[in-house]
């Protein structure tokens, strides 16, 4: 446990570096007027080995002003709007947890270094302006969400900044969600928007 601490100080020294501040085993970093967060999350095995991963993700202001009441100085990994996880961003786009061993940070810190800078930095770049969010939505992309929650939040984007494709979004919503129980949860998120359900 002592090690994984030690080895959160020295990432912390390093992200810094990139406009990244530290709140308990996450790092924010504001944008846009927007969150882009790296959260490590620890496995709740009690061995000896610390095994973890590392958590991504982007909170949008826009899509809070219209659907949600947080204030965002106290947004969460779980709260984000885009969420990833690095293992998706690694040439085998499947799940990785790293394990660290008694004295061993310093090869992990050196290796997780390099994938921050490398992959998670620039990812969290690219998608912490809305419209780059937009963009990923509308070319069908989910990372951590499901279906559902992509159009929920591109329809919000959409409306948010007035754009003339939200119709032709919210149709194609509505196409999905027919005859399904994401159904109710749709015609709920578009009275929010003041948008005919029918």
């Amino acid at each position: 446990m002592e090690e994984y601490k030690k080895m959160l100080k020295e990432i912390e020294k390093k992200l810094k570096v990139f406009g990244y501040s530290k709140k308990g085993e996450s790092f924010y970093y504001f944008s846009n007027n927007n969150i882009g967060i790296i959260n490590f999350q620890k496995s709740r095995d009690t061995s000896d080995i610390v095994k973890f991963t590392v958590n991504l993700g982007i909170y949008s202001s826009a899509i809070r002003l219209l659907l949600e009441s947080n204030d965002n100085n106290n947004v969460t990994i779980s709260e984000c709007h885009w969420k990833e996880r690095i293992g998706m961003l690694l040439p085998n786009k499947t799940d990785f947890w790293w394990e660290l061993y008694p004295n061993d940070s310093f090869k992990i810190k050196a290796d997780i270094e390099e994938v921050l800078i490398r992959k998670a930095i620039p990812k969290v770049e690219e998608l912490i302006k809305d419209e780059s969010l937009e963009e990923y939505w509308l070319n069908g992309n989910y990372g951590g969400l499901t279906e559902l929650e992509r159009f929920i939040n591109l329809t919000t984007l959409l409306k948010f900044y007035n754009r003339k494709n939200l119709y032709d979004v919210v149709e194609k919503m509505k196409v999905f969600s027919s005859g399904k129980s994401s159904m109710i949860s749709v015609r709920v998120h578009l009275k929010q928007l003041g948008l005919s359900t029918q």
